[in-house]
């Protein structure tokens, strides 16, 4: 079996300095985390032309945060601009989320990545737009009942492949 070439995510720390129900059922937060990408293929940088982190609570998603575009070179792993989602969003929340948000001080926090990435081989230019989602246990900062409760690395693991194309390129013209 061949080592996979596609690239890996990885959590590698996140916290949250603000969780909570504010007025109207408006959840409060700040939310920080660092994303390391790691290339395993030595033939080809990636070049990332959409890079999309959206943090969700209970099913409800939270505010995105767009990075600018970016490399990855070949057989290198790059931590990534620290991420951090800050606001309020009215939720309505039911279950298990609820009774915790009132009570917990580490919490359940899926953050999905969507993707468009570019790899070269040769004169072939091949573009995945795919989704990644990091199940996250997240700390509450401020928590005093746990304050010793440290954020465990995650890995990121891919859901959805939106679309994948291949084009080549000659005198700099792509053809998809």
């Amino acid at each position: 079996m061949r080592p996979s070439l596609e690239a890996r995510y990885k959590v590698t720390d996140a916290s949250l300095s603000q969780f909570s129900m504010g007025s109207g059922n408006n959840l409060e937060y700040n939310l920080a985390a660092n994303i390391s990408v790691e290339n395993p293929n030595k033939y080809s940088d990636y070049r990332y032309e959409k890079f999309i982190a959206v943090p969700s609570y209970g099913d409800e998603d939270l505010n995105e945060v767009s990075l600018s575009s970016f490399e990855v070179a070949k057989k290198n792993t790059s931590a990534l601009t620290p991420l951090v989602f800050k606001g309020q969003k009215s939720v309505s929340l039911k279950g298990d989320a609820a009774s915790k948000l009132k009570s917990g001080s580490v919490f359940e926090i899926v953050l999905k990545l969507k993707i468009k990435v570019m790899s070269r081989a040769g004169k072939v230019e091949i573009y995945n737009e795919y989704k990644e989602e990091c199940k996250l246990k997240v700390p509450l900062l401020n928590s005093k009942e746990k304050a010793s409760e440290k954020f465990e690395s995650t890995d990121c693991k891919k859901y959805n492949l939106i679309s994948a194309q291949v084009g080549s390129t000659s005198s700099g013209i792509k053809v998809i």
